[in-house]
């Protein structure tokens, strides 16, 4: 593992309500989706700005020399993966280039047999940057049907990833950034604020889901408003001012530019 200072990206693609399009209004004059024409449905236009977002903040994180760790996932994977070799990321150098900005993924072995094609390239150099977590042993009540039980073990083990990931990252984190999301992504923030009080946490907001929304209960505020307001002039009160006009005017500048911005 490296001791270099890394951002930790929470993301993934909304797939079930409340998570999917909050707020629909968001996307009324929506011009941040390059292609896509207003005619476009929400989802797709939220599903660009993911994409869109990931792959500039892998971006930022080469040109600003910090490391990238993030959760693996489906359709995250591939995105971090693919934007990272169009850098010119070498994912063969592994541990023998210890200057090389890296890419970290950290995956529950516990879904070994449903991991993403790209995952491979991770595990063929597992010391630099692949980190598999240990299946976790869950008993099962002789009274819970087999679908509370699958469900359990496969939170378990999703806690356990977490663990080690946020909890127990033996490197700095400078920053923390929050896109799209259901759950996932709202246990990964309350975990990383606790555990890294001093690191930036950056929701970005516009890429909707939980990051957009909150918790889908009255008494939790957005994720936005828990973020500490520095003193005014200071270089937070500037990072809350793009956080919060990038979820007002999602618009008004490019991922790349805004990331840049929010990590320098």
């Amino acid at each position: 593992m490296s001791n270099r200072p890394a951002v930790f990206l929470s993301a993934s693609i909304p797939e079930r309500k409340p998570f999917t399009n909050p707020q629909p209004r968001s996307f009324a004059q929506d011009t941040s989706a390059g292609h896509l024409g207003h005619t476009e449905p929400p989802e797709r236009i939220e599903r660009h700005r993911i994409r869109e977002s990931v792959i500039a903040l892998v971006g930022v994180c080469r040109e600003l020399g910090y490391d990238l760790v993030f959760g693996g996932h489906p359709a995250i994977t591939p995105l971090v993966h693919h934007a990272a070799k169009s850098l010119g990321y070498d994912d063969s150098i592994g541990d023998h280039h210890p200057d090389q900005w890296n890419v970290v993924i950290f995956q529950a072995l516990y879904f070994k047999d449903k991991f993403p094609a790209d995952v491979q390239t991770f595990l063929d150099h597992r010391h630099r940057l692949f980190h598999g977590t240990p299946v976790v042993p869950t008993e099962r009540d002789p009274d819970e049907t087999e679908k509370h039980f699958k469900d359990r073990e496969r939170r378990d083990n999703i806690s356990a990833m977490r663990d080690e990931m946020i909890d127990r990252w033996p490197g700095h984190y400078v920053a923390g950034v929050f896109i799209g999301g259901m759950d996932g992504i709202l246990d990964e923030f309350s975990r990383f604020r606790r555990s890294h009080p001093d690191a930036l946490v950056l929701p970005i907001s516009s890429t909707g889901g939980a990051t957009e929304m909150g918790w889908p209960e009255k008494d939790v505020p957005p994720l936005l408003d828990q973020i500490p307001v520095g003193e005014g002039g200071s270089r937070q009160s500037r990072r809350t001012e793009l956080l919060q006009r990038d979820g007002s005017e999602p618009e008004f500048v490019t991922y790349r530019t805004l990331l840049r911005m929010l990590l320098e």
